[in-house]
């Protein structure tokens, strides 16, 4: 057991560089914690010439500016009507009703055309009228007497 732990800590660890190698089949969620894992550290992603390239987009508004440099700036954030998948490969379109989006990522769907949101019990709007349930786009509202889809995600933390 204690080589098995000396073997997983390696393989995080030994995440390639950017123009390193990488293969784009070993993307994939972390099974407990949810983190997308990729073969490359945290400036690039994994494309398809299995090449660790600069990311082409981000999410995050607020980026650890102490990791960059000239070399590696700051990708940039998708305007509107787009979204920066998982990979941070480049800025793609909303995905509409009915396709197919990634684990938590609300923002990649096509929001109704009104996009009006009903208050939650406090008041507050959340979100804009479209949500990512079971890995496909749907509005967040049913009609009544219709069957509800509901999903459970266990996230698991190691602080």
């Amino acid at each position: 057991m204690f080589l098995a732990l000396i073997v997983q800590i390696t393989l995080v660890a030994a995440r390639s560089g950017l123009y390193g190698n990488c293969s784009v089949s070993n993307n994939h969620l972390d099974a407990n914690t949810k983190e997308f894992i990729t073969d490359c550290d945290s400036f690039g992603y994994c494309a398809a010439n299995d090449t660790c390239l600069p990311r082409l987009c981000r999410r995050d508004e607020f980026v650890l500016t102490s990791l960059l440099t000239s070399s590696t700036p700051a990708p940039p954030l998708c305007g509107p009507g787009s979204f920066c998948p998982d990979d941070a490969s480049g800025c793609l379109r909303i995905v509409p009703v009915g396709g197919t989006c990634e684990l938590n990522r609300d923002d990649e769907c096509t929001p109704p055309i009104q996009a009006i949101v009903v208050p939650n019990p406090w008041g507050e709007e959340e979100g804009n009228g479209a949500i990512c349930l079971l890995g496909k786009c749907m509005w967040g509202n049913v009609t009544i007497g219709s069957t509800c889809v509901t999903e459970s995600t266990t996230y698991i933390g190691y602080d």
